[in-house]
């Protein structure tokens, strides 16, 4: 997404097909500070839900921190049972 040709934001999303159908897995989403509050981040994520829809892709995927839920769930994602696990080697 640009503003007066810069770079405010951007999603990176792959698509994968699991048990339940077609996929997105959200890799990247990101709003530059100074654009946050500004609905540029509900606008990407609308766009994403729609080119998802066109594509019959029925769910979409990612993880996120615990401080960034309440922005996720306004958008009427939902929490799961999955958490994420890391191992440094």
């Amino acid at each position: 997404m640009k503003k007066d040709k810069k770079i405010i934001g951007l999603i990176l999303a792959s698509e994968l097909t699991y048990a339940k159908g077609k996929s997105l897995w959200l890799e990247e989403f990101v709003v530059t500070e100074q654009s946050q509050g500004k609905k540029y981040g509900t606008k990407l994520i609308k766009h994403l839900e729609h080119v998802a829809k066109k594509k019959k892709i029925n769910m979409i995927y990612f993880n996120t921190k615990e401080f960034n839920s309440k922005f996720y769930t306004k958008l009427e994602f939902q929490k799961t049972d999955y958490f994420m696990m890391e191992k440094e080697i």
